[in-house]
C-alpha cells in the first residue's frame, strides 16, 4: 500500500465507508478511536485495518501528545477526521505534526455553532445575527435584551438553545 492516513474517530457506517474509500485508494488506513467503540466494529472491518490506536479523546492536549507519538512510529503521512467534533483535535495534531491543516485556534468554529458566528463576525463575514439562549424559560427576555423585536435587518436572527 501507499501512503497511510491516521483517520481520527471512524464508527459504524462512517467507518466502512472510508475504509472501502481508503482501499480503492490504496491507502493503509489507521484508526484513532475509543476501545469501547472499536469493539463495536465488526472483525471484518478490523481485519482490514493497517492499524488502531485507542485514546482518549475527552482530553485533548493528551490526546494530541499520544497520535502525535503514535503516527511518527507508524509512519503515517496524513490526518483526516470522520466527524466535525474532533475537528480541534485534527487541527491540533496537524498544527504538530507540521501538516497543512485548519489554524488550531479557529477550528472549534467547525463543530460550535456559537464559535463561528463569532468567527465570522471577527472576519466580517456576512451573516446571520446569532444569540444563545440560557433556557425556554428565558429566552423572551434575552430576545427583548438584544433588541431583536421590531428588527429591520433582512435576516431573522438565529436563536439557539442548549442541548441538555
Amino acid at each position: 500500500m501507499g501512503t497511510a492516513v491516521l483517520l481520527l474517530g471512524a464508527e459504524g457506517l462512517a467507518a466502512e465507508q472510508r475504509v472501502r474509500a481508503a482501499r480503492q485508494l490504496g491507502v493503509g488506513l489507521h484508526v484513532a478511536t475509543t476501545r469501547a467503540l472499536y469493539e463495536q466494529c465488526g472483525d471484518r472491518l478490523r481485519k482490514q485495518l493497517s492499524g488502531v490506536v485507542f485514546t482518549d479523546f475527552h482530553i485533548p492536549e493528551c490526546a494530541v501528545d499520544h497520535l502525535a507519538a503514535y503516527y511518527l512510529r507508524e509512519g503515517i503521512g496524513a490526518v483526516a477526521v470522520s466527524r466535525d467534533s474532533l475537528s480541534p483535535t485534527a487541527a491540533a495534531l496537524s498544527a504538530r505534526l507540521r501538516l497543512p491543516g485548519h489554524d488550531p485556534d479557529r477550528a472549534s468554529a467547525a463543530c460550535n455553532r456559537w464559535h463561528m458566528a463569532q468567527a465570522f463576525r471577527e472576519n466580517g463575514v456576512p451573516s446571520p445575527f446569532t444569540l444563545v439562549i440560557g433556557s425556554p424559560e428565558t429566552a423572551d427576555e434575552q430576545v427583548r435584551a438584544a433588541e431583536l423585536e421590531g428588527s429591520s435587518s433582512s435576516h431573522p436572527p438565529t436563536v439557539r438553545t442548549p442541548r441538555a
